[in-house]
């Protein structure tokens, strides 16, 4: 299944996971899969930022971090969602809390 977000879409982790951030970095336990997954200083900003706000407002404030352009952005980070999305990461549906 293939997820798309609009503006107005909510982001967020899922419940399950468990996450630390360090140095810079997030290392994510998904306990079903049994995997830990690392994500550089870009995508654990995202991460962090995945805590239920819209895709618009995470946008939002990741242009105001990083030196790139809105539409590059948007991209970007609906590519990194639809991964989290595949490795069950996020939220979705009646995954929400």
């Amino acid at each position: 299944m293939t997820l798309t977000w609009n503006d107005d879409s909510p982001v967020q982790r899922h419940p399950r996971a468990v996450w630390r951030a360090f140095e810079g970095e997030v290392a994510i336990i998904a306990p079903w899969e049994g995997a830990v997954r690392t994500l550089n200083h870009v995508g654990a900003r995202c991460w962090e930022l995945a805590d239920g706000r819209s895709f618009r407002a995470i946008v939002d404030v990741l242009l105001g971090e990083f030196d790139v352009s809105r539409s590059v952005l948007e991209g970007d980070l609906r590519a990194f969602l639809a991964e989290l999305a595949a490795r069950e990461l996020l939220a979705l549906g009646e995954d929400r809390p």
